[in-house]
């Protein structure tokens, strides 16, 4: 098979790199014969070697799993309790493994100082009318995203991070809950009624078993309540009175000081009610 037969026959579904790379030419000699035999990449093939290119770009360029691994740290830990919280991933043909956060701009600009000691993300923010500006942190990567797939990630709307939490090293859990409570998390206080309360929410079948687990070696005492509506209803683990929000608070929060790990404005909210 000459030069320009090769071309005509894969062309549609190899396209110009692969072409060029295979047949040790230039560019300009394969998109004349594109030009002139008026060739085109079929849709399929185009979406693969689109999606093949992006994820070959991410392995050299973001965020490596080996920070979730071999290297764990308390960056990864907090990272992984986060996107347990504000993170989806997207596996599919059009959105190439992503894993994505999204959250309001101002808790992003903090987000921004742990998620860039771990790899490269692109950021992206919008505002639409009167709402808040919201920016997303994104990164494409096939193999960490199987990863947290396999640790229930892709199921984290019911699922407790039970599996998650098996490869984290006892010293570094605390760091998962804080990302957690830095996502999802709610510290409230009403001062004119005296009510101090912490919450996490979560859907209506929302296992809770990890964070009972966890509050109960802290001796905290809590509650979970749930309540069904006419679109699902929802669920949510709550901690009442300052003595055991203290409890938590003495554990996510006894080094921040030293390692600034911790969203400031929750952490002032915590301030406040144990004040």
């Amino acid at each position: 098979m000459n030069f320009n037969e090769f071309i005509k026959e894969n062309y549609n579904t190899l396209g110009m790199k692969k072409c060029v790379e295979l047949l040790n030419t230039t560019k300009g000699k394969v998109q004349t014969i594109v030009k002139k035999n008026n060739l085109k990449v079929d849709k399929k093939s185009l979406n693969k070697i689109l999606s093949d290119s992006t994820l070959k770009t991410g392995d050299k360029c973001n965020v490596s799993i080996i920070n979730f691994t071999e290297n764990i740290n308390k960056y990864s830990v907090y990272l992984l309790g986060l996107l347990w919280a504000d993170g989806y991933i997207a596996k599919n043909t059009k959105q190439r493994y992503n894993i994505n956060i999204e959250c309001l701009n101002e808790d992003m600009e903090f987000f921004k100082t742990i998620l860039d000691k771990i790899g490269k993300w692109n950021y992206y923010t919008r505002k639409r009318g009167d709402w808040q500006t919201i920016t997303k942190a994104n990164t494409c990567n096939k193999e960490l995203l199987e990863y947290l797939s396999k640790h229930d990630y892709n199921n984290k709307s019911v699922a407790s991070p039970c599996l998650i939490i098996k490869t984290i090293p006892n010293n570094l859990l605390k760091y998962f809950l804080l990302g957690i409570i830095d996502g999802d998390g709610c510290f409230y206080f009403n001062k004119k009624h005296f009510l101090r309360q912490f919450s996490i929410c979560g859907s209506l079948n929302q296992d809770w078993t990890a964070f009972e687990k966890i509050f109960n070696e802290l001796g905290i005492v809590y509650k979970i309540s749930r309540r069904p509506n006419n679109k699902g209803g929802s669920s949510l683990i709550r901690i009442l009175n300052k003595n055991n929000i203290k409890k938590l608070g003495d554990y996510i929060y006894n080094t921040i000081s030293d390692d600034k790990i911790g969203l400031p404005r929750k952490y002032a909210k915590y301030l406040e009610i144990i004040g």
